[in-house]
C-alpha cells in the first residue's frame, strides 16, 4: 500500500532508525505505552507528546486501532493463530 519495504523491516528498529517523522515516532511510542501499559511509566509526558502532532480526536482513533491490533494479537496467540477443527 505504498510504504517500503525496508521501514517496514526497520519497524521493530524505530527508535534506531531514521526513517521515521518525528509524528510517527511519537505514534509508535504512544502504541508501545498502550501495549505494554502495566509497565509503562510517564503516560502524561507521552501523551503530550502525541498531542503535539496528532488532534484530541486523533489520539483517540490512533488508540483505538492500538487497542483492537492488541485485542487481534491476543485472540491469534491464545488460538495458535490457526483454525481449531470443530469441538464434538
Amino acid at each position: 500500500l505504498g510504504e517500503s519495504q525496508q521501514r517496514l523491516d526497520c519497524l521493530a528498529a524505530w527508535k534506531e532508525s531514521n526513517l521515521f517523522s518525528k509524528k510517527e515516532m511519537a505514534a509508535l511510542d504512544w502504541a508501545e505505552k498502550v501495549t505494554n501499559i502495566s509497565f509503562s511509566t510517564d503516560l502524561e509526558a507521552c501523551q503530550k507528546t502525541v498531542l503535539h502532532h496528532f488532534s484530541e480526536q486523533e489520539l483517540v482513533d490512533l488508540t483505538l486501532v492500538i487497542s483492537v491490533m492488541n485485542s487481534l494479537n491476543r485472540l491469534a496467540i491464545s488460538f495458535e493463530d490457526s483454525p481449531k477443527k470443530e469441538m464434538q
